[in-house]
């Protein structure tokens, strides 16, 4: 018994994949990352040899640099939405409001920090971060922030002696 043929015409079995909003604009930032990691790593030491200090993270930046460019040539090598600009589908499709505010969170914690040290910024970023996730009211949010803090102080400063920041503040 033999499988019947198919009558129609064969198709393309990969066609032209349309790039999505915000996805070259995103594909630019990461070429731009990218020269930011290779300028950083050769700033450690230089190319003095294969074995000095900065020679793995250039290693590193020059793959992410490769990396990206072919990651463009993909990206632009696709077809545009047509109906939109470039930009208008960049922040609800590759950075949502979500996104951005966590980030706006963790660059604040950064920040304060070395100022007023570990106990208090990291108390503070896990409360506004659980509030703003969990979204399930200011006393909930308090008790998972300050249990979490009390872990983390117990593991790190009690079991293993880790020295945490204190701070310039208090000083």
């Amino acid at each position: 018994m033999s499988l019947p043929q198919s009558t129609s015409k064969a198709e393309p079995t990969s066609p032209l994949r349309v790039r999505r909003p915000g996805e070259g604009v995103f594909a630019c930032l990461l070429s731009i990352f990218s020269l930011f990691v290779m300028y950083q790593a050769y700033g450690i030491s230089g190319f003095t040899s294969i074995s000095s200090p900065g020679a793995v993270p250039m290693l590193a930046g020059a793959f992410l640099l490769i990396s990206s460019i072919f990651i463009n040539f993909a990206t632009f090598k696709s077809a545009a939405v047509s109906d939109s600009a470039p930009t208008r589908g960049f922040f609800p499709e590759i950075a949502p409001p979500l996104l951005l505010v966590f980030t706006l969170l963790t660059l604040g914690y950064i920040s304060i920090i070395d100022i007023v040290g570990f106990m208090l910024s990291s108390s503070l970023f896990l409360f506004l971060s659980t509030l703003y996730l969990h979204r399930k009211g200011v006393v909930v949010s308090l008790l998972i922030s300050v249990n979490t803090l009390a872990v983390v102080y117990i593991v790190f400063r009690v079991v293993f002696k880790v020295i945490l920041p204190d701070g310039s503040l208090f000083d």
